[in-house]
């Protein structure tokens, strides 16, 4: 139904584009040609001296323009019709374009659960982008590691030094922006425990943009306070998840580079997928911080009002 609406939308528009052109071609030729020629009101039969007296004069003034004797004809019989004037105001009446009438400015003051559900939704949208994003680097990371492992591995028993464990192996001191501060800081983490969290997180943003699951229908029957404290906690989460991704893709990306490896994939689309929703579920939160305090500051005034008034004795 959508594509058949879409298809008479669109033959509208076509419609209207072809009398546009229709009569602007007309229009051209009243402004350039009917000039030179006397046209008069008159019988059919006299139509077609008319045309090639026209079609002789537009080769002349119009040269290298199209010509179109359909269009000729019907601009002719419009021409040389009795009621020519009143055709052409109504011709001009149906290409004018209707000013749109003001519409009142009106504020619709959306409920606080709505703006929170939106939110959540949003924040949920990078389910499989997070699940992209670290299967993408377990493979760079495992590509390093196998090339790591065998000449590393030389070098330790040249060196006389002892092999490391394989934990430490998969533990990683990524560095990242302050974005309060601007300052640059480092944290020590387990790649294998990231990527798993990460897993468990896009597994929950998957269930609640389903839209249909128990994760979804609970968040919906959550109380209002509940559900922005939910919110408030996806956030920081998938903001720490963002921050880390990123750092792992920097780290593994510059190590790639000094070992000469090329192509390796990084995830530079799917860490814009994640903060574009990031940064539109925080707008929606600040919408809803926004308007709770306006909330309150209208009890406030109201209670300020009801409370009786102290004497000035």
């Amino acid at each position: 139904m959508q594509i058949e609406q879409a298809f008479q939308d669109c033959r509208a528009v076509i419609a209207d584009l072809v009398a546009y052109h229709r009569e602007s071609w007309k229009a051209e030729i009243r402004r350039l040609v009917l000039p030179q020629l006397s046209l008069e009101p008159g019988p059919p039969s006299k139509r077609e001296e008319a045309v090639r007296a026209l079609r002789k004069v537009f080769g002349k003034v119009m040269e290298g323009k199209p010509w179109y004797p359909a269009l000729a004809q019907e601009l002719i019989a419009e021409e040389m019709e009795s009621d020519a004037e009143a055709h052409r105001a109504r011709l001009l009446e149906s290409l004018a374009i209707p000013e749109p009438l003001p519409t009142p400015k009106t504020t619709v003051q959306r409920e606080g659960r709505t703006i929170l559900m939106e939110a959540v939704r949003i924040l949920s949208r990078p389910h499989e982008e997070l699940v992209t994003a670290v299967e993408s680097l377990s493979e760079t990371e495992r590509l390093l590691q196998t090339h790591e492992g065998g000449i590393g591995k030389t070098l330790r028993r040249l060196l006389g030094m002892s092999p490391r464990t394989r934990s430490d192996s998969h533990t990683y001191e990524i560095t990242f922006t302050e974005p309060a501060v601007g300052t640059k800081k480092s944290e020590k983490v387990s790649f294998p425990e990231f990527a798993q969290d990460t897993r468990k997180k896009a597994t929950l943003l998957a269930a609640i943009a389903a839209g249909t699951g128990p994760a979804y229908k609970r968040l919906e029957g959550t109380p209002e306070a509940s559900l922005a404290s939910f919110l408030d906690k996806q956030l920081n989460e998938l903001l720490i998840i963002h921050r880390r991704l990123t750092g792992f893709n920097t780290l593994f990306q510059e190590k790639a580079a000094s070992e000469g490896k090329q192509g390796l994939r990084g995830i530079k689309l799917e860490l814009l997928a994640i903060r574009n929703s990031l940064v539109k579920a925080n707008q929606r939160r600040h919408e809803f911080g926004t308007r709770a305090e306006a909330a309150a500051g209208k009890q406030g005034n109201g209670a300020r009002a009801q409370a009786p008034q102290k004497s000035p004795a």
